[in-house]
């Protein structure tokens, strides 16, 4: 039995091939919005219990891995909307997950996307 033997130009083809691949997928999903969703809203202490209880809701429909790696949590207000930023630090990437309610506190909106990147 013959196995095939590979020079060290494709070799090497199939390297760059590869690595061409890795980088050009990394910003494909869910790439970091081109403008701050909570871009003007304000910082508060507290949201309404239904808003409390929905971002419960949110936080228990999570994996367990995703659940025990929440860093910060952030409330934001704007006329009488509210809004919450989860952000989740998972294998290396700052992963925001921002929900938004509207003035009856109904769930209208989740945008999640990597904030940060680290690479060692």
């Amino acid at each position: 039995m013959r196995t095939k033997r590979f020079g060290i130009q494709q070799i090497q083809f199939g390297m760059i091939a590869l690595l061409l691949m890795l980088a050009l997928g990394q910003g494909c999903s869910f790439s970091k919005p081109k403008t701050d969703p909570l871009a003007g809203w304000h910082s508060c202490e507290k949201v309404p219990q239904t808003v409390e209880a929905d971002v419960q809701h949110y936080i228990d429909g999570l994996s367990p891995y995703q659940r025990e790696h929440i860093v910060f949590t952030d409330l934001y207000e704007l006329n009488g909307q509210y809004a919450v930023r989860l952000t989740l630090a998972l294998n290396g990437d700052d992963w925001n997950h921002i929900i938004i309610w509207d003035k009856n506190y109904k769930r209208i909106k989740v945008i999640k996307f990597i904030a940060n990147r680290y690479v060692s």
